[in-house]
């Protein structure tokens, strides 16, 4: 503030949106009202790739045992490194130069963001058996 000065407009709430009508202060994040929680599921990856369909039908919980049809995005954590691949090719644990996939490392929520088909041909290998978040979004 220099000059003792300083601009300040006063609204009516009566009939003016705070904040240009976001309803929110400039740099807090609003909620995103095209996204909708579908549910999730816990599924165990294995040292065998499967595909997250597979995966999802042999959960032992039955809170989702398919991709819901109304989702756009699917987020994943799993307890353990895990190795994904799409497009019909085949992950594998491999550490040289004969690796397929990327990998999601321990603990991170990593979003994937396509067809429902697409989604559940996505194939998941481990190391040893690990257990994997799985939470639907449409």
């Amino acid at each position: 503030m220099s000059g003792g000065y300083q601009n300040v407009r006063v609204i009516d709430p009566t009939t003016e949106e705070p904040y240009g009508g976001s309803g929110a202060p400039p740099g807090v994040p609003t909620a995103d009202a095209l996204t909708t929680p579908l549910g999730h599921q816990s599924v165990t990856v294995t040292n065998t790739a499967t595909t997250l369909a597979a995966l999802l039908s042999a959960a032992t919980a039955t809170a989702k045992t398919a991709i819901p049809a109304a989702t756009r995005t699917i987020w994943f954590q799993p307890a353990g490194d895990v190795r994904f691949a799409a497009g019909g090719d085949t992950p594998n644990t491999a550490t040289d130069a004969s690796r397929v996939g990327d990998n999601i490392i321990a603990d991170q929520w990593v979003p994937l963001t396509m067809s429902v088909a697409l989604l559940g041909a996505i194939k998941f290998v481990a190391a040893s058996n690990t257990i994997m978040a799985v939470r639907f979004e449409g």
